[in-house]
C-alpha cells in the first residue's frame, strides 16, 4: 500500500506518549507540589485511572528514596530511546475523515484502507471537472435524480429509477414484483413476478428459485449429496451447507461443508471466504491448503512486522496494520481449532435458516429481500469468523443505506501508550 501521514489515531497515541514523557520527567527532577499540580493536567486528559495511581505511588517513593531517582533516569533513557527508534507507518489505520463540502480526490476514497473518506457524504466530482471533488451529500430516497453518469448519487440502498431514488434489486425468483428495479440477479419483472430474462444467454447470478441452480439455459434441481457435480462445478450447485468438491482432475462430487479429515483432496480455500465455507473440518482446525485438508498455520509472534497488503503476514488469517509506531501481523480471522468450530457453526447456522425460508441470496442487504429473514445469523459469522483488531481503527461516520440491515461492528480495544509507563514503574518498585 502507499505511504501515508500520520493519521488522528496516531496522532493521539504520541500526545499520550507525550504526556507519559512529562510524567517521568517529574519524577526525575524532583516532586513537589507545584510539579504534581501541572503533571496531574496531564494524568487527568489521559483518562487513565492505572496511570494517575501510579504516578501518586511512585511520587510517595520518591520522597522517601534517593535511590528512585537514578533508577527512573536509567528507565527513562530505554524508554526515549524505545520511542526515538519507532518507525513510521506506510500504510494507514483508517482514512482521514473529510466534512461536507471540502475537497476531496476520487482517487484516494478507494482501496482497503482508503486514505480519506467524506463524513456522511460522498466525494462527487462534476461531470466537466477535471480536478478534485467535494464532499457532497447524496440525494434522498424518492426525490428527483439523474442516472447520467456524471450527476449527484441516490442514497445508499437506492438507486436513480424512473428519476427517483428507489429501493431496488431485492425481489428473487418468484416474487411479486411491479419493475425490473425491483428484481435482484438480473432478474426481470414479468407478469408482475420476478423471472428469468427470456434472452440468450442467461446473465449470471443467482435466478432460479430456491432449491434450483442455473444450468446454461435452464434452472435444474441442485444435485444431492455425494453425486458427481463435475459437469457443473460452481457455486450453489450442491445446495445449502454442501460444496463441489475437487477430489481429482476429473472427479468432482457434492460433500457436506466441514466433512473432510486431514490430509483428503480438497478444493483450495484461496480467500477468507474460502476459509470460511469449505469441505475441510475447521472444528479440528483444518483448512485446504494447495490441494490437501491441512492444520491452519501457526499464527505469527506478537509484535512480527510486515509491510504492504499483508506481507509478512500468514495469508488469510492476518491483516498487515499500523499499530501507531510500526506495521504489525495482527490476526483477522479464527485462527484455534475453538474458534474455527464456532465459525463452522455460524455459517451451517445460517444454511439452515436459508433453507427453512426458502431463500435466495440476490446480493441485496434490503429488508424486503428474503435472506432478511437470516440477516443475524449471517452477522453472527462475522463476529465468529473474523477477530476484531486490537488496534483502534479510525472510522469515518457513513451514511445509513436505507431500509438496510447491517452488522454493528465489534469493539476493539486500543493499545494504550500507558503500557510503557506501566513498565518501568514495575521495574522501579522491584528495588
Amino acid at each position: 500500500m502507499i505511504g501515508w501521514m500520520i493519521g488522528a489515531n496516531s496522532l493521539s497515541v504520541y500526545k499520550s506518549q507525550f504526556c507519559y514523557v512529562k510524567i517521568a520527567l517529574s519524577l526525575i527532577a524532583g516532586v513537589s507540589s507545584l510539579s504534581l499540580g501541572r503533571v496531574f493536567a496531564c494524568v487527568y486528559r489521559l483518562q487513565d485511572t492505572t496511570t494517575s495511581l501510579l504516578y501518586f505511588i511512585l511520587s510517595f517513593i520518591y520522597i522517601h528514596t534517593k535511590m528512585f531517582k537514578v533508577i527512573l533516569l536509567v528507565a527513562f533513557v530505554a524508554l526515549f530511546a524505545t520511542l526515538a527508534s519507532a518507525g513510521t507507518c506506510t500504510i494507514p489505520n483508517g482514512p482521514q475523515c473529510l466534512s461536507l463540502g471540502e475537497s476531496c480526490n476520487p482517487a484516494d476514497t478507494v482501496g482497503s484502507p482508503a486514505k480519506v473518506a467524506c463524513v456522511e457524504s460522498y466525494c462527487y466530482v462534476n461531470a466537466t471537472s477535471t480536478g478534485n471533488g467535494t464532499c457532497t451529500a447524496f440525494i434522498e430516497e424518492n426525490q428527483v435524480c439523474n442516472a447520467t453518469p456524471g450527476n449527484v448519487l441516490c442514497i445508499p440502498g437506492t438507486s436513480c429509477q424512473s428519476d427517483k431514488c428507489q429501493q431496488f434489486g431485492y425481489g428473487q425468483n418468484g416474487d411479486a414484483c411491479e419493475s425490473d428495479f425491483q428484481c435482484g440477479a438480473s432478474l426481470v419483472c414479468t407478469s408482475k413476478v420476478c423471472s428469468i430474462p427470456a434472452v440468450n444467454p442467461i446473465p449470471a447470478g443467482n435466478q432460479c428459485p430456491f432449491g434450483q441452480f442455473l444450468n446454461g439455459t435452464n434452472c435444474n434441481a441442485t444435485i444431492a449429496l455425494g453425486a458427481d457435480c463435475t459437469a457443473n462445478v460452481g457455486s450453489g450447485v450442491c445446495g445449502y451447507g454442501n460444496t463441489c468438491n475437487k477430489f481429482n482432475e476429473t472427479n468432482y462430487s457434492c460433500i457436506a461443508l466441514y466433512s473432510l479429515a486431514n490430509g483428503a483432496n480438497c478444493s483450495d480455500a484461496t480467500t477468507p471466504l474460502g476459509v470460511i465455507a469449505q469441505a475441510c473440518d475447521a472444528a479440528a482446525g483444518l483448512y485446504c491448503h494447495d490441494g490437501t485438508c491441512a492444520p491452519i498455520p501457526t499464527p505469527s509472534a506478537e509484535g512480527t512486522t510486515c509491510s504492504g497488503v499483508n506481507t509478512g503476514c500468514v495469508a488469510n488469517f492476518e491483516t498487515c496494520v499500523c499499530d501507531g509506531a510500526k506495521e504489525v501481523c495482527q490476526q483477522s480471522f479464527a485462527h484455534t481449532n475453538e474458534t474455527m468450530g464456532e465459525c463452522k457453526d455460524a455459517v451451517l447456522a445460517y444454511f439452515s435458516c436459508m433453507t427453512e425460508n426458502k431463500c435466495v441470496d440476490v446480493g441485496s442487504n434490503n429488508n424486503n429481500a428474503c435472506t432478511e429473514k437470516c440477516s443475524s445469523q449471517e452477522c453472527d459469522i462475522t463476529s465468529a469468523c473474523y477477530i476484531a483488531s486490537e488496534i483502534e481503527i479510525t472510522t469515518c461516520d457513513a451514511t445509513e443505506a436505507v431500509n438496510t440491515y447491517t452488522c454493528s461492528s465489534s469493539s476493539a480495544s486500543a493499545i494504550q501508550a500507558s503500557i510503557m509507563f506501566v513498565l518501568v514503574a514495575a521495574f522501579a518498585l522491584l528495588f
